[in-house]
């Protein structure tokens, strides 16, 4: 079934100034239009990440790629499959832990920073020690199985994991080249209905901006816990200006000719 797209327009800021201080002042008609279009989402993505810790290094980064391998399983129960509906595990970030009379220290800073902070801070000088480390690993799922994402919402819950569920375009910039166009043409068409009002004529395009494009924020696309699947349309946007010189629809009126 071919997708139908629907289009909502919000109003467009129109005014007509005089331009400049020149000795022949030309007067401009400016409009800003927005136009906003509607797509059925094509694909769910999904970040799925999860940390470990243990003394070895070796052993935290096990832990956390296989609890992603064990999540992967339960996917490919669901339907789907590996490189197709989701990437492979990546480990993203590896950090030792430091600590100092049994509690952690602060990420980023050498040991002998640690050390000397602490000191001008009047703390312990027990030097600090290494005691392990964290590992974090996710992958991305990435799948047209938009009916899968309650459970995948599911699955990845269980794990304990942390993950944005987000609706998506397969081609994005294709949809924001109709909206800038959209957005082109009815500025255009609110000027012309301007000048005519205003008992004048569009001399010629000044220019031509184009102000913003794009999707709404991602918090108003996403899903990020529940099983529901309300959030299936992607709105794209575009908001442009358009001014006009423009001069008297009768031309003797401006020379004040009767």
């Amino acid at each position: 079934m071919k997708a139908t797209s629907f289009i909502a327009i919000i109003l467009g800021l129109c005014s007509m100034v005089p331009h400049g201080h020149a000795a022949d002042d030309v007067a401009t008609l400016t409009v800003t239009k927005r136009a906003t279009l509607e797509h059925p989402a094509e694909f769910i993505t999904l970040n799925i990440g999860v940390s470990s810790e243990a003394w070895k290094l070796d052993e935290a980064r096990t832990q956390a790629t296989d609890q992603l391998s064990a999540l992967q399983s339960s996917l490919n129960e669901l339907g789907l499959k590996p490189k197709t509906d989701y990437g492979e595990i990546r480990i993203t970030d590896i950090e030792p832990i430091i600590t100092r009379d049994g509690r952690r220290l602060a990420r980023g800073r050498t040991a002998n920073q640690r050390t000397s902070a602490g000191a001008r801070a009047g703390g312990s000088l027990t030097p600090p020690e290494l005691t392990g480390y964290e590992v974090a690993a996710e992958f991305t799922i990435h799948t047209d199985k938009l009916g899968l994402a309650p459970q995948i919402i599911t699955q990845t819950s269980m794990v304990g994991s942390s993950s944005t569920l987000e609706y998506v375009l397969a081609n994005p910039e294709a949809h924001r080249a109709a909206a800038i166009k959209q957005a082109v043409r009815d500025a255009m068409a609110d000027a012309s209905v301007l000048a005519t009002a205003a008992d004048s004529r569009l001399v010629r395009l000044s220019s031509l901006t184009l102000n913003a494009s794009g999707t709404p924020s991602r918090a108003s696309r996403t899903q990020r816990s529940g099983p529901t699947t309300d959030l299936k349309i992607v709105k794209v946007y575009a908001d442009v200006t358009v001014v006009y010189e423009i001069a008297p629809a009768d031309p003797e009126s401006a020379s004040g000719t009767e």
